[in-house]
């Protein structure tokens, strides 16, 4: 099956679709919080920011690890009491440090930071 679909791209010129590094990586601990989730992956998405998750593990540890593995610059740490309140832990990957930041000023926060990381490359 797939090899007659990849044969068919090369015989036509078709490279696969190129996604873009995540930006953000979604940790969710506990069903409320994967349930309020799906509305930040949509956020982000909405604004063009790329996001990557692991809604089938609830452990914290091991998204934690797979957030490092993809090179997201933040991971975004959503438990029980974070999905009930309307905040979420921002954790800097590089950095180390994280804080806590309401939802719903989540995606400018994190747009501003990544321009920020962007300019400071660029100097």
């Amino acid at each position: 099956g797939i090899e007659r679909v990849i044969y068919e791209m090369k015989r036509l010129g078709i490279s696969p679709k190129q996604t873009p590094e995540p930006k953000v990586f979604l940790i969710q601990i506990g069903p409320a919080a994967k349930k309020r989730s799906f509305t930040l992956i949509e956020d982000f998405r909405r604004e063009g920011i790329p996001v990557a998750e692991s809604l089938s593990r609830d452990n914290f540890r091991s998204q934690l690890k797979i957030a490092a593995k993809v090179g997201a610059k933040f991971a975004i740490i959503l438990g029980q009491k974070e999905a009930m309140d309307g905040s979420v832990i921002l954790r800097d990957m590089t950095e180390g440090t994280q804080e806590t930041v309401m939802q719903h000023t989540l995606v400018e926060q994190i747009r501003a930071r990544l321009a920020e990381t962007k300019t400071r490359h660029k100097k």
